[in-house]
């Protein structure tokens, strides 16, 4: 079965400036997901430090677009141009993911086939400090659900402040297309 035939298939999109001392871990947490993602795209958005070279050190399993600097959204565009997955999911180069966090996602999309994007919670970790806990008590986020999988409307999920943030975000290619 080829990438495109499979109706969950996870393309990674991260776009990255001058992100040589922190892209490691970004890639290193989506390669060690307990469901691996179909592709991975760096978009390097025209980086001056070794960026490029770090991403080639992981062979055939990172793909790299190379480009003139033009933004974080430009070069997100790139990425989901050049995605063979049904589904893209984007992952800044100074962040990481938790190693469920694709298994969970699509779990619930295959019990909501008619969702067109899901999100998640999020931790903050600034540089040098420890991990901070989750943007909203998991607990609460159950509350506001009231036993839903998700929020029937963005605006609702918004006002609670349950939105997510774009590092957790997987959106159906054809969508976003």
């Amino acid at each position: 079965m080829s990438i495109s035939e499979n109706n969950y298939s996870i393309s990674v999109v991260i776009p990255a400036y001058n992100s040589a001392a922190h892209i490691r871990r970004a890639i290193d947490s989506v390669l060690a997901q307990t469901l691996g993602a179909d592709e991975i795209i760096v978009v390097d958005d025209g980086s001056a430090d070794a960026t490029a070279e770090v991403v080639a050190s992981y062979g055939e399993r990172v793909k790299c677009i190379r480009q003139e600097n033009k933004g974080p959204g430009a070069a997100r565009n790139t990425g989901i141009h050049a995605a063979m997955g049904n589904w893209v999911a984007f992952l800044d180069a100074d962040d990481e993911w938790a190693s469920e966090k694709l298994k969970l996602q699509v779990d619930l999309l295959k019990r909501n086939s008619e969702l067109m994007w899901v999100s998640a919670n999020y931790s903050r970790c600034q540089e040098g400090r420890d991990l901070e806990a989750a943007h909203l008590p998991p607990a609460k986020v159950e509350a506001f659900l009231e036993g839903r999988d998700y929020f029937e409307n963005f605006f609702e999920s918004f006002a609670f402040d349950c939105w997510g943030h774009l590092d957790t975000a997987v959106i159906r290619r054809q969508a976003l297309l």
